[in-house]
């Protein structure tokens, strides 16, 4: 079995909480390669489930997905890709149709999760529901937008994650990092870790608890919501961190 279907079988077996599948309902795979560029963008929006994002080798883009429906569900999923910007839009959809009441009694259950390669340099824009987007070890520029799932990116590139509600994770493990990060939740907590050795111009701006082993200084004013700061060195990397009423812990680690 492949690193890629593992993968996808491990999530989905998370998902529906290592559950044995009611009868009649299917896992259905699907599998797409196709060559990116190193600086291109791979664009994903997936409003039925999780996406996992990796560095795949060279320029090679290639996405797998584990499609589960019931067998009569007449909606069938659609996994579109087309070049668009200079790169690859993959969307997942779901066509129109009627649910047969008698087979409609847990549609929980439907849900399609992707997991995508893409090269090193090239930037990534997700989007999804209330799926969990996780982008580990990539090396170019991350954008994640979600309306209540969780987001977890570990990059080298600049990162724009924002969440209505969901929790954000993220760790910036490079040493001589010197990009731009903003992570925005409403309601959701985030979690960063930094390395000892990093220097980081970082803000945090809550209503929210803040746990930090940081030494942060109030930007004026006394109020709750006022930005605490660390400032780090010209020519550094900035985080900006923001959730109007979530904790904020920000933690560092060796290097």
């Amino acid at each position: 079995m492949g690193k890629a279907a593992l993968l996808l079988l491990v999530a989905l077996a998370a998902a529906l909480d290592a559950a044995p599948l009611q009868q009649d309902w299917r896992i259905e795979p699907f599998e797409w390669r196709g060559s990116l560029g190193g600086a291109r963008v791979l664009t994903v929006r997936n409003p039925y489930g999780d996406v996992r994002a990796r560095r795949s080798e060279g320029d090679e883009v290639s996405v797998h997905a584990a499609q589960q429906r019931h067998r009569e569900d007449p909606r069938e999923w659609t996994i579109a890709i087309e070049e668009r910007g200079g790169g690859f839009a993959v969307e997942v959809q779901l066509a129109d149709g009627e649910v047969p009441e008698a087979a409609a009694a847990d549609w929980g259950l439907r849900r399609v999760d992707l997991t995508v390669y893409l090269p090193a340099r090239a930037k990534l824009e997700v989007e999804t529901v209330s799926g969990l987007i996780e982008a580990k070890r990539l090396g170019g520029d991350v954008e994640a937008r979600s309306a209540g799932g969780e987001i977890v990116i570990i990059a080298a590139g600049s990162v724009d994650a924002r969440s209505d509600s969901g929790p954000i994770r993220s760790a910036f493990l490079d040493p001589a990092w010197a990009g731009s990060a903003r992570l925005a939740t409403r309601g959701g907590a985030i979690t960063v870790h930094l390395l000892e050795s990093s220097d980081i111009d970082l803000t945090i701006r809550t209503r929210g608890e803040i746990a930090s082993d940081v030494a942060l200084a109030p930007s004026g004013g006394a109020d709750p919501g006022t930005p605490r700061r660390a400032p780090g060195s010209p020519g550094g990397g900035r985080v900006a961190i923001e959730s109007e009423t979530g904790n904020v812990n920000v933690q560092r680690i060796p290097s």
